[in-house]
Order: C-alpha cells, then sequence, then structure tokens
C-alpha cells in the first residue's frame, strides 16, 4: 500500500524552517514502528534534514530530486512522473511511506491508500502545511487513539482511509 505518515498540529503544520514542529518520543516510536524494514519516499530537503544528512536505518530510501543530485546511499530519482510510477509499483508489494517534505506530500494525495497522522493539540506556528483531511472528502477517519501526554502536549495518531480504493 501507498501510505503517507506525519505529525501535524491543530492548523495541519508540518514545520518550520525545514525541521519538525514537535520532538515527541511516542511519535518518533510510532514512525520507527511503521516505517521500519519499509520504504521510505521523501523529497531532497527532507532527506539532508535526517541526522548527518543520511538516510534512516532500516529502511530502503527512494529520494525526489533535482536533476544532478546524486547519492550512494539511497535511490535518487529526478523526474516526478517516473516516482510516482515507481512507487505505486512498489507499492503492490510493500508498504511505501511518504515521509516529507510538503510539497510531495501534497503532490501525492490522488495516491494515498491511507494515511497515519499523530495530531498535536497545539498551535506548532508551522509554516509548511499538510492538506487537511478534515476538509478532503477522499479520506475518512477509521481509527484514532486515546489521548497521549508529553512534554506539555497532547496528542492522538489517526488513520485515515480512501473511501474508494485506487486502481492502480
Amino acid at each position: 500500500m501507498l501510505k503517507a505518515i506525519v505529525c501535524v498540529d491543530n492548523k495541519w503544520a508540518i514545520g518550520k524552517d525545514n525541521d519538525l514542529l514537535f520532538n515527541l518520543k511516542e511519535d518518533m516510536r510510532f514512525f520507527r514502528l511503521k516505517t521500519s524494514e519499509q520504504i521510505v519516499f521523501c523529497g531532497r530537503k527532507t532527506l539532508q534534514s535526517f541526522p548527518g544528512s543520511k538516510p534512516l536505518a532500516n529502511r530502503s530510501t527512494i529520494c525526489l530530486c533535482s536533476e544532478g543530485y546524486e547519492r550512494k546511499d539511497c535511490y535518487c530519482i529526478h523526474d516526478f512522473n517516473q516516482a510516482v510510477k515507481l512507487v505505486t509499483e512498489l507499492a503492490k508489494t510493500k508498504d511505501v511511506y511518504v515521509i516529507g517534505g510538503a510539497m510531495l506530500y501534497e503532490a501525492m494525495m490522488p495516491y494515498y491508500d491511507q494515511i497515519y497522522v499523530t495530531r498535536v493539540d497545539a498551535d506548532g506556528n508551522g509554516t509548511v502545511f499538510f492538506p487537511s483531511l478534515d476538509d478532503q472528502t477522499e479520506f475518512i477517519l477509521t481509527n484514532e487513539s486515546f489521548e497521549i501526554e508529553e512534554n506539555g502536549y497532547k496528542y492522538k495518531f489517526c488513520t485515515y482511509e480512501r473511501r474508494f480504493k485506487n486502481e492502480r
């Protein structure tokens, strides 16, 4: 399946200054649990924001980046349409997670089967946003965890699924 995984504030903001809005231990654990041993798909800035600018351990990484940007530690692809073709084909046999940034999250909206959203009850003063699933008719909230409180923040893990399955 093709999935997204994201942490948002009350306004669906996801980041500011190429960084996450929140540092929540349980959210990071949830992210690791879901994406470990899977394929992650991200943009160049997201890849470079990881510790040491290195791909995350125990994941295969596909990076959408501009022509001329190459790395040996992940698969770089330079054309969005080719990337979509690749990840949708891979998603037939293994979970593929889109993990950012904002432009990639939005561009991939027509392709997601499922979206994992950590919803933080706060205003993180973000400058980049995930499309509000509250305003999307294509997705429905199918699961919501109990509320967690950490570092003064309250949040829930939510699962949204596409109402009608993509035919790929």
